[in-house]
């Protein structure tokens, strides 16, 4: 299967899970985002530019869907994408097991992104060549919390820890 296929198959069932409620392990969601990265480190350098161009319309495909789920997720929950980057950050929201799970995926995307990044500086192509790469781009469009002072964002009453619902 290529990698395109599998960035679609992977937009498909997050898009399946937040229709049906989250009825999808994260778990499982997870763990395929992160083979998809390994899978994507893997390929670069054994494809032609056309290839990482398909690539890479793939990955900023995947990312453009990422960015439309956070804005109905926002919508849903009336937050606004720093309330829900601060709610995501704070581990009181989450049991011990899913934060732990949350700091491990973040930890293995943030190594795997600079791996990527690596491998994309030892290749020739429009997208190494440029001044910022792909992934920096995909990462200044991705929402900061502006203030380290500002209050956490807490669940609900009442809501079980990791849940997030309006």
């Amino acid at each position: 299967m290529k990698i395109s296929d599998d960035v679609q198959a992977l937009m498909n069932k997050l898009e399946k899970s937040v229709d049906a409620g989250g009825g999808a392990s994260v778990p499982q969601l997870l763990a395929e985002v992160l083979r998809l990265f390994d899978q994507i480190k893997t390929a670069l350098p054994s494809t032609n530019a056309t290839e990482r161009q398909v690539i890479f319309l793939s990955m900023a495909k995947l990312h453009q869907f990422l960015q439309g789920q956070m804005q109905r997720l926002c919508a849903a929950t009336g937050l606004s994408e720093e309330q829900l980057l601060r709610f995501s950050e704070n581990p009181d929201n989450f049991s011990k097991e899913q934060w732990n799970l949350l700091s491990e995926v973040k930890d293995k995307m943030a190594a795997q992104s600079k791996e990527i990044k690596n491998v994309m500086k030892s290749l020739p192509g429009p997208f190494v060549q440029s001044p910022g790469t792909f992934l920096e781009q995909m990462q200044q469009t991705m929402p900061k919390s502006s203030s380290k002072n500002a209050a956490p964002i807490l669940a609900k009453k009442g809501k079980k820890k990791g849940q997030l619902k309006a």
